[in-house]
């Protein structure tokens, strides 16, 4: 493995981890301290996390510095359309896993990103940072 897409896989990992336990304090917080219900509290929840991760993998993890206003509206909608996908997959297991089965709703959560990381990284990486070349440029 190039030693930059180690770096990046790493860094990835790490703000993936911080990703993940913004969502899950989001959700207990929501849940145990507001008495929000558990779709609206993993709803909001995955917004939370979901902010902090767009900035994050810009910055941090893919280096995507570029701040005109097409680029990161690019950035954004593509970021979020493909966050929106695994937010419903969340949503979706935490509604089966926790309401229908009845499993611990923590405990599901934290389950269910760690499988949702691995599909955000990929869609990150060829989707929504990937290097554009542009010819003359």
């Amino acid at each position: 493995m190039k030693r930059e897409s180690l770096r990046q896989l790493s860094l990835y990992l790490v703000v993936g981890v911080m990703t993940t336990l913004i969502n899950i304090a989001s959700y207990f917080c929501l849940t145990r301290l507001l008495g929000c219900a558990i779709m609206p509290a993993t709803a909001i929840a995955w917004v939370v996390a979901v902010m902090f991760a767009f900035v994050a993998n810009k910055w941090v993890v893919f280096r995507a510095r570029n701040l005109s206003p097409t680029a990161v509206f690019r950035e954004m909608v593509a970021f979020f359309s493909c966050r929106l996908a695994t937010g419903l997959i969340d949503i979706v297991a935490m509604g089966f896993f926790v309401e229908v089965l009845g499993f611990p709703d923590v405990a599901m959560k934290a389950l269910a990103n760690c499988l949702i990381i691995v599909g955000n990284y990929l869609a990150s990486k060829y989707v929504v940072f990937r290097k554009i070349t542009s010819s003359g440029a």
